[in-house]
């Protein structure tokens, strides 16, 4: 009788849990998760779904744009602190580990994960899938041995000569007459492929030569107030134009789509592994939300070139003043790398190829001089901005889809 009674127990409970399981699956397929919203949710009781809390999406829109610019998840969580937030049980939102694990959920632009697979969500995403990527590059860890804090740009390049990397050192001087010692940083070539007949240089006249730099690709106010304003007449211009690029996404949308499908039957017909069907599943849904994002930028602006462009109008205008001032208090390194790259040492100079795209464009030809550069006839910058705009839309214009399919 007794066993009788356990076989019913286990026939109610596996019925049950088959039940549940039934019905997260149904949720899946409709865009709908299976769980506890996360902070910055509520789940709805009427409709089963999940909905924005409009009191606390705000501190998550904030959180990733901190970190968007610059700042860390410690200056997040100091934020949370003075503003005192809370979840909806009252419980603190503050914890260094939940703020991590908030800045690394796909939740909030729309894509959820739920037994190792990622799912399109119906919730209304809080960040767009740009802020996203831009958070997660941000977070990334930096590999920095213990001696680097003091020599910025230690890595940053490599000898004219030889092509081995550039180290740096530290001079110890004590000054007898004003009875004070003093610490200067020199920077030189490794030789670690051989003989270098080349010299050190000292970390102040590099930094000099870095402001000179960034001179070149620097852009006046009154330049970037007109590139502005031509940028949004041709995107005015443009926007009559958008429908086309606007098909081109939707042709590649349909692809992803499809590659989706035929990813599902070849999982059910046990060609692909579980675990190869996941990774697959998840690179292609990535890439199906990104070109959503673009489709819906397209529909916004009229086209998807004019909101990078005013990005590098701002870097560039932003590089002058720095420049001019020879600010001290920002990371020159992270600025000259946003800007150029492979940069070589040779005979105590620097030499920087700027990105192209833009920077390059910027830079006065051979054998000008920055006031050269900044009083060129209106026709040239007009081309600056023409060029610089036709390279970005290239650039945007087209998403590699990799073959992810099933081979047979």
């Amino acid at each position: 009788m007794l066993s009788i009674a356990f076989g019913q127990s286990k026939y109610y409970v596996d019925n049950l849990s088959e039940n549940i399981k039934r019905g997260n699956r149904q949720k899946l397929r409709r865009g709908e998760y299976p769980g506890k919203a996360p902070f910055g949710y509520v789940n709805d009781p009427i409709t089963r779904g999940v909905i924005i809390d409009r009191k606390r999406a705000k501190f998550v829109k904030t959180a990733f744009e901190m970190i968007a610019d610059g700042k860390n998840p410690v200056d997040v969580r100091n934020y949370f602190l003075a503003e005192k937030v809370c979840d909806r049980r009252g419980l603190s939102a503050t914890y260094y580990d939940r703020i991590k694990r908030l800045l690394n959920n796909t939740f909030y632009y729309g894509v959820f994960k739920f037994n190792g697979e990622f799912y399109e969500g119906k919730q209304k995403p809080i960040i767009s899938k740009k802020l996203f990527d831009k958070v997660q590059q941000n977070l990334k860890p930096r590999k920095l041995k213990s001696n680097k804090a003091n020599f910025e740009f230690l890595g940053l390049m490599k000898c004219g000569e030889c092509g081995s990397s550039i180290t740096a050192e530290i001079h110890h001087k004590f000054y007898k007459r004003k009875g004070r010692h003093a610490e200067y940083i020199y920077y030189r070539c490794s030789k670690k492929k051989g003989s270098c007949n080349q010299k050190y240089l000292s970390g102040g006249i590099l930094e000099d030569q870095i402001f000179e730099n960034l001179k070149k690709v620097a852009l006046p106010n009154s330049a970037a107030q007109k590139f502005k304003i031509w940028a949004n007449e041709d995107a005015q211009e443009e926007r009559k134009l958008s429908a086309g690029q606007i098909e081109i996404l939707k042709v590649q949308l349909k692809e992803a789509e499809g590659k989706i499908d035929r990813l599902l039957e070849g999982y059910l017909d046990k060609i692909i592994d579980p675990v190869e069907y996941q990774k697959k599943k998840n690179e292609l849904l990535q890439m199906k939300v990104t070109i959503n994002e673009k489709i819906k930028e397209i529909e916004r602006t009229g086209n998807n070139w004019l909101e990078p462009f005013l990005e590098f109008v701002e870097t560039a205008s932003e590089i002058e003043k720095i420049a001019r001032a020879k600010k001290k208090d920002i990371s020159l390194r992270n600025l000259v790398q946003s800007v150029g790259s492979n940069f070589f040492l040779t005979d105590r100079q620097l030499a920087v190829n700027f990105k192209s795209g833009g920077f390059d464009a910027l830079v006065p030809p051979a054998g000008g001089t920055r006031s050269s550069q900044f009083f060129r006839s209106t026709l040239d910058w007009r081309n600056i901005v023409r060029d610089v705009g036709k390279i970005l839309q290239r650039q945007t214009e087209y998403i590699y889809i990799p073959n992810l399919s099933p081979q047979n």
